[in-house]
């Protein structure tokens, strides 16, 4: 799918700039069978495979054996001096060592300036072209509209058949012009057959204008032949139901991962799956007695669990987000970066230029959306902006805190500029007025929750899991899932501050601190509230009883939250405080086995 992307993308560039091309798609004639033995051989000992490796290879693909059938019997058997075998599992990557050679060639061309490719950079950045996009034996070829560098890309094909025994197949091989060519009969004599754009690769349109209703005609057809409306007649409603689902998770999810659904179709196939749904084996119109729009809610909100067709396309184009924002070590990321221009580390500048062949303009139109629901983790610090970005689990620092923001000269720095081992390094254009330092405190105890930088690479992630994975699969068991802390609601949910820093959680502190008469300030992370707990702790008369107190906080907590979440109850803040004094009790109770001791004991040995 990364080639579709990349070649929609080439061809948009080359149309801006009202520049003749030629988009060359060959076809390989029986590609496994004519495979040549020698120049498979000669490849892996090229790309430093060993003697013993080659043999083993030779061995596994010459190893087969052939028999004629004369009048209904076998005469006698005899082996084969080319081509691989189809089905058998090596054979796909043995095929692209083959392909590599073809890939080779076509690079040498276009490093001696025989062949050039089709520039995807706007004005002005540094240029990236795109000469060849190979996959298995699907070839795209993009050159400029000349006479001599058709013959160059013939010859090349011609000697590649030759030595690998791989034929193009003139007759099925196509030239599509890009913008107006006017030599294009010169250029038929030399190189197969031509054609007008759009066309097909890999089963996705390419050279279509992205918004068009057109390439989803065959979608549609499809599911129309799909869901028949004879075949209604002998399901039940939940049958229905299942092949609804079945039928759209196959057939367009293919096409809306990396195509907008206009509207149009998208009430086009609603219409086909609610006529499907609800026709059943009436003979007369079924009536809608349900609004669409619930009936494709989910089952635990009262609908039927029918697939929203725009959220759905939303969901697979923003896996393109997802990838250009955490792995930029591909291709397609490179030409994106180059066309488009990153605004941050994480996503492109807006595409403003009018809907063509272009896709990244619908996907890129999805950012703010994406965004809401990832975070980024960082591990080095190296191109995370400080204030700019969304890094902190409270949100941006910029937004929380515009005041200090405008106080430091460091407002463009990223984090590892402002960390040191000690901690932040803040420069602030002034001194502090008296009625700010409150403020400022309140800004670093904030930022002293970040744990330090790491070893590796910033990436993004989704929102509400530590580890970045996102809980699908708990949705799908009837957990409900929120971001959001339980308790307060203000912020999101973390360990740190479920444990230490939200309001009722602080409350349930208060009721042990106070008895102490002990000012502590809440620290931000649980490692040390533990430390600063033991010193707390000192003057106190069972030091034993003391350091049960941070357990049996937390577990009352975690259970409560639990409470809230799986059981969809809650308990006010009296009964939070005596169940946690009751928790207290009874685990002093299991520590002094021998003796009974009432609650009264407890909190006066504190």
């Amino acid at each position: 799918m990364d080639v579709v992307l990349i070649a929609n993308e080439a061809i948009d560039s080359r149309s801006s700039l009202k520049k003749p091309g030629i988009l060359c798609k060959l076809d390989i004639e029986k590609a496994y069978d004519h495979v040549n033995w020698d120049f498979l051989m000669g490849m892996l000992e090229k790309m430093g495979f060993g003697l013993k490796w080659r043999q083993w290879i030779k061995f596994c693909i010459s190893s087969v054996s052939f028999s004629v059938l004369i009048y209904g019997c076998p005469s006698g058997f005899f082996g084969s001096q080319r081509g691989l075998r189809q089905g058998d599992p090596l054979s796909p990557f043995l095929f692209l060592l083959v392909m590599e050679g073809l890939n080779n060639m076509i690079m040498n061309a276009n490093r001696e300036g025989w062949l050039r490719g089709f520039e995807v950079a706007r004005a002005g950045r540094e240029s990236l072209k795109i000469t060849h996009l190979q996959y298995a034996d699907d070839t795209l070829k993009f050159c400029d509209a000349e006479e001599d560098h058709l013959k160059i890309l013939r010859l090349i094909l011609v000697l590649f058949e030759g030595m690998s025994g791989l034929h193009v197949n003139w007759r099925k091989s196509f030239l599509y012009p890009v913008n107006e060519v006017p030599n294009m009969e010169n250029l038929k004599l030399i190189l197969g057959e031509v054609d007008a754009l759009p066309t097909t690769y890999l089963g996705m349109p390419l050279g279509a204008k992205s918004t068009s209703l057109e390439i989803w005609n065959g979608v549609i057809e499809k599911c129309e032949m799909k869901l028949a409306r004879w075949k209604s007649q002998y399901l039940s409603l939940g049958g229905r139901l299942t092949l609804i689902n079945s039928v759209l998770d196959a057939l367009p999810t293919y096409m809306m991962s990396l195509f907008p659904i206009p509207p149009g179709v998208i009430n086009r196939l609603d219409s086909i799956r609610r006529k499907f749904l609800l026709q059943g084996n009436k003979e007369r119109k079924g009536y809608h007695l349900v609004k669409w729009k619930k009936v494709i809610n989910d089952k635990r909100v009262g609908g039927l669990g029918i697939k929203n067709l725009k959220n759905q396309s939303n969901a697979l184009r923003m896996k393109w987000l997802w990838r250009y924002s955490n792995d930029d070590q591909n291709l397609w990321g490179s030409v994106i970066k180059a066309k488009y221009e990153e605004s941050d580390n994480w996503m492109t500048k807006e595409v403003t230029t009018p809907y063509g062949v272009s896709l990244w303009k619908s996907i890129r139109s999805l950012w703010d959306e994406f965004k809401q629901n990832t975070k980024i983790k960082v591990v080095d610090g190296a191109k995370t902006r400080f204030w700019k970005e969304d890094w902190h689990e409270t949100g941006n620092l910029e937004t929380l805190f515009p005041d200090i923001h405008t106080l430091v000269l460091q407002q463009q720095n990223t984090i590892v500029e402002l960390w040191t081992p000690h901690g932040w390094n803040f420069i602030f254009r002034r001194h502090l007025n008296d009625w700010e330092i409150p403020r400022v405190t309140e800004f670093f105890s904030v930022i002293e929750q970040f744990s330090g930088l790491e070893t590796g690479k910033y990436r993004l992630q989704w929102l509400g899991n530590s580890n970045g994975t996102f809980k699908e699969n708990l949705m799908k068991r009837g957990i409900t899932l929120c971001s959001r802390c339980f308790f307060c609601g203000e912020t999101a949910e973390t360990v740190n501050h479920l444990f230490i820093q939200c309001k009722v959680t602080g409350q349930l502190w208060s009721l042990f601190l106070r008895r102490k008469n002990i000012s502590w300030v809440m620290p931000g992370r649980i490692a040390e509230a533990l430390y600063s707990w033991e010193e707390a702790g000192l003057q106190a008369k069972n030091r034993s009883n003391w350091r049960i107190i941070p357990a049996t906080i937390w577990w009352t907590v975690w259970k409560e939250r639990n409470l809230r979440v799986f059981e969809i109850r809650e308990s006010n803040m009296q009964q939070i405080k005596l169940n946690c004094i009751l928790t207290l009790c009874f685990w002093c109770n299991q520590i002094y086995s021998n003796d009974t001791v009432s609650i009264n004991d407890v909190l006066d040995s504190l």
